[in-house]
């Protein structure tokens, strides 16, 4: 039987009941014990809803749920094939959700090695999810600090990526306030310090302004800064709070769209719509700062361009000197 299922049963018998055996408090302390232990490892939100799943008009949300299910599954049954694994070997447990994807996290029970996916919602128009991947991968290429796919899999109208996983990662959102999900003990949301929010921040526009393309002549585009487009590992929280730290701690996990203008342009645009809330504004409308719920401070996005500008300045630097990519942890 299920562990899980297992300890849950005696919880049902048990929990409530006076005068138990000595055998039944032990059974008792077990299943509790076993549930303390396993909520130190949880994830995410871990249980499905259908508010999680955006869908167009002339679609139904359980049936296009139910063609996720079956799509992600087939997946894990060939990324257990490729492993020279049974699939019997593997969990697979959904952690969250965004407008873009379903985000699943895929569990070999015998190493307990990870990876992600992000299955596309039914909502997106097909060829997105893909084209996020090799924005990815390209940035990757600038900043050791983008989480860029390791694969990619689609079959008819249905497509996913697939990235390493970051052990119980805090995705930095706005909600009232700016802060991160932290996914253990318990699924929440934590406000940032006024401090965290300043250092956080500064370091999330600088990692987009340091992430221009000027051979192309396009910075990131469609950002949900409030919605997890980036996270910190665990255990930022507890370390020195500084500029150095946050900056090499940052990792950027999505970039749905490359906004072509030029770099003036795209430090305007960055200016002016992260300053603001634009939840309620025409989405279509906006360029960089989509969904944005909570304004940042002008001193932080001021400050954030000036880092990215000395990022930009110092690989420019190295490169020219031969030395390639530059390691960020000197600024």
């Amino acid at each position: 039987m299920d562990k899980d299922l297992y300890y849950k049963l005696i919880l049902d018998k048990y929990l409530d009941e006076k005068n138990l055996t000595s055998e039944e408090q032990t059974l008792l302390e077990a299943a509790k014990s076993y549930f303390m232990e396993k909520s130190k490892q949880n994830m995410g939100i871990g249980m499905m809803c259908s508010a999680y799943i955006f869908t167009r008009p002339d679609q139904e949300t359980w049936a296009e749920y139910a063609k996720i299910e079956k799509f992600v599954h087939n997946y894990a049954r060939k990324f257990a094939t490729s492993k020279g694994k049974p699939i019997q070997d593997f969990d697979l447990e959904f952690i969250n959700y965004g407008r873009t994807q379903l985000v699943y996290v895929l569990t070999d029970k015998t190493t307990d090695e990870k990876v992600t996916i992000l299955a596309k919602q039914p909502v997106v128009e097909y060829g997105k999810v893909k084209q996020e991947a090799q924005n990815l991968r390209d940035l990757k290429k600038v900043d050791k600090h983008v989480v860029a796919p390791i694969d990619y899999y689609s079959v008819n109208e249905q497509e996913l990526y697939v990235t390493p996983y970051i052990p119980q990662a805090r995705c930095v959102a706005s909600d009232t306030k700016w802060g991160m999900y932290v996914p253990e003990p318990f699924y929440r949301f934590d406000n940032f310090t006024d401090e965290q929010e300043q250092v956080v921040n500064a370091c999330m526009i600088a990692k987009l302004v340091s992430l221009y393309d000027f051979k192309k002549g396009q910075g990131i585009g469609s950002c949900k800064l409030g919605g997890g487009d980036f996270m910190l590992p665990k255990g930022w929280e507890h370390e020195p709070l500084t500029i150095k730290n946050t900056l090499n701690s940052l990792y950027l996990i999505a970039a749905r769209e490359m906004l072509q203008c030029s770099f003036d342009e795209y430090l305007d645009i960055i200016r002016s719509e992260f300053s603001r809330s634009t939840i309620n504004e025409n989405q279509d409308e906006l360029l960089v700062n989509v969904r944005g719920r909570v304004p940042m401070n002008s001193n932080d996005i001021e400050n954030g361009i000036d880092l990215g500008k000395r990022i930009i300045a110092k690989r420019t630097a190295e490169n020219q000197a031969g030395c390639g990519q530059p390691e960020e942890k000197t600024l």
